[in-house]
């Protein structure tokens, strides 16, 4: 019977991951990748394999309560392949470097608020996995981590130095790290 809910969960993540990501991601993918096709193809197929496992983790979380640890480990390493092709996988563009952080309360537009949220979105897990270290350590660490990522966008030319960005970052780390302490959320069988 076990086995039963296990497939009828799997096919049911493959149908939402592929919802998921025809009506959601893949227009993301389009606006950050246009005209990189080798790029677009390994990020479009890296992120419907993440949406699927999410997915499946989220129903698996519901049924059970916890994910276990391999599928833990798995979703960890898709996280950081996407957020890796995410944040350097980019064109090359032109060096721009924003450190006005009153730029951040203006939204010119619906694209620059979605880009917004998902800075805040794409750095949640992290306040997760740090959730077990002291909070001087995850801000000084999180300041650090997401400087050198604006940092080494700015040096390879794969995205812009935005001082907005750090805040984001920052930000959805701290939610989720906060969330976690909080609600002392446990998500991996032990």
């Amino acid at each position: 019977m076990k086995k039963n809910w296990i497939l009828l969960d799997l096919a049911l993540s493959i149908f939402l991951g592929f919802y998921i990501n025809l009506n959601i991601t893949s227009e993301l993918i389009v606006y950050f990748f246009s005209g990189n096709y080798n790029v677009y193809i390994i990020v479009f197929i890296f992120c419907l394999i993440m949406q699927i496992m999410l997915v499946f983790s989220i129903i698996r979380l519901f049924r059970n309560k916890k994910i276990d640890k391999n599928t833990f480990r798995v979703l960890v390493v898709l996280y950081i392949s996407i957020m890796i092709v995410l944040l350097f996988g980019r064109q090359v563009m032109e060096v721009s470097i924003n450190l006005n952080p009153i730029n951040l309360i203006r939204f010119k537009d619906k694209d620059t608020f979605l880009q917004n949220i998902l800075n805040i979105i794409f750095f949640l897990p992290i306040g997760y996995l740090l959730k077990n270290i002291e909070l001087k350590k995850v801000v000084l660490y999180s300041l650090i981590g997401t400087f050198l990522i604006e940092l080494i966008q700015l040096v390879t030319k794969r995205g812009f130095f935005d001082i907005n960005d750090i805040i984001l970052n920052m930000i959805g780390i701290g939610i989720s790290y906060y969330l976690s302490k909080k609600f002392k959320v446990e998500l991996v069988a032990k």
